[in-house]
């Protein structure tokens, strides 16, 4: 089975350019939200373990391993979810869930009911990275497909220093189960944006097509079974497992070690040079979609990645200064996120509609 090569006759229909940016809007305030509820967790776990009495290293370790086997199941079905009802809906429905989830965490009475709410909120997060991109690619043209995913994976960024602004004002005051509670305003905001959605446009004509026998689905047992699919959802996967591996390595470690080095202080001190990586990452994500458009996405791809490999012996292998760690911290996030949009586009657009 061949590389999805061809656009859809649609692409320049008129419907289809008004639902571009409703879309795009709908699934990067997704991420946005995505990066709140991961973050607002990170940030409450010291004062979560003094309510529980227990000790931060269960939380974030254990805890923390249930939310990504909730994230993992949910990319598995919501993407498959995605493909028989359709992207608009799976998409409510992952907000709603994971909305839902995230606020019901402020009821928390122990240990087991956390986990249950962190494993459902990993479930419905999971649908924004399976759904949210592909929704994105098929409304935008070949031609600035980069640039509207570089658009969306911006907002993550922004979720987490959001959530660390929120943390700072809410959690001082009323607690940290009020940061949890709080997340039912952004979540509406989203719920309500998302309302409006309209369906993609070319999994429409797709869905048209499968039905009156012009086109044919390709399940994902099929897929898996296909050499061509096989191999490209195995480097997919490689690419995914790295750059996750290296985002959230660097975004839980980062604190605790320019703590300990540096002196800082875990509330504010921490918090600031993490946010400077994730600031980083909106420029790198905007940079990675334009670079994508106007010259390509292979080569650029492999010299950020010889120059992230580089910048990572010298970030973390170096006896820095505070400012050197700082300028290494944004440079490392300035790649990782052109990266992350510059390899995620190409494995979209080398699956069909109906695949």
């Amino acid at each position: 089975m061949s590389a999805y090569t061809q656009e859809p006759t649609i692409i320049n229909a008129p419907e289809f350019r008004k639902a571009k940016w409703t879309i795009t809007m709908a699934a990067s305030f997704g991420w946005f939200f995505d990066a709140y509820v991961i973050t607002i967790y990170a940030l409450t776990i010291p004062l979560i373990a003094k309510t529980f009495d227990v000790s931060t290293t269960l939380l974030a370790g254990g805890l923390g391993s249930i939310f990504l086997i909730g994230y993992t199941l949910g990319t598995i079905i919501f993407g498959t979810c995605g493909d028989i009802f359709g992207r608009k809906t799976m998409l409510g429905v992952s907000i709603i869930g994971y909305g839902i989830a995230t606020a019901l965490t402020a009821l928390a009475t122990g240990i087991v009911s956390l986990a249950v709410l962190r494993f459902i909120t990993g479930l419905g997060g999971g649908g924004e990275l399976a759904v949210g991109a592909p929704f994105v690619s098929e409304v935008w043209d070949r031609n600035h497909r980069s640039s509207g995913v570089g658009f969306m994976y911006s907002f993550y960024p922004l979720g987490f220093v959001f959530a660390v602004i929120m943390f700072h004002l809410i959690a001082p005051v009323w607690g940290w189960r009020a940061v949890y509670v709080f997340s039912l305003v952004p979540a509406v905001v989203i719920l309500v944006l998302r309302l409006r959605l309209e369906e993609s446009p070319r999994f429409q004509k797709v869905v048209s097509q499968i039905k009156e026998g012009h086109s044919k689905k390709t399940r994902l047992i099929q897929a898996v079974k296909n050499p061509v699919l096989r191999y490209r959802i195995l480097v997919g996967f490689l690419i995914f497992v790295s750059l996750t591996y290296g985002y959230y390595a660097m975004v839980f470690y980062i604190p605790a070690f320019v703590v300990q080095k540096y002196h800082l202080t875990a509330a504010t001190g921490a918090a600031a040079v993490t946010s400077l990586l994730q600031i980083a990452g909106v420029i790198g994500g905007l940079t990675g979609g334009i670079i994508g458009d106007r010259i390509g996405r292979r080569i650029p791809a492999i010299v950020a990645a010889v120059l992230l490999m580089g910048s990572i012996l010298l970030w973390w292998g170096a006896n820095l200064s505070l400012t050197g760690f700082c300028i290494m911290t944004v440079i490392g996030g300035f790649l990782i996120a052109y990266l992350l949009t510059h390899l995620d586009q190409p494995l979209s657009e080398r699956y069909k509609t109906e695949t």
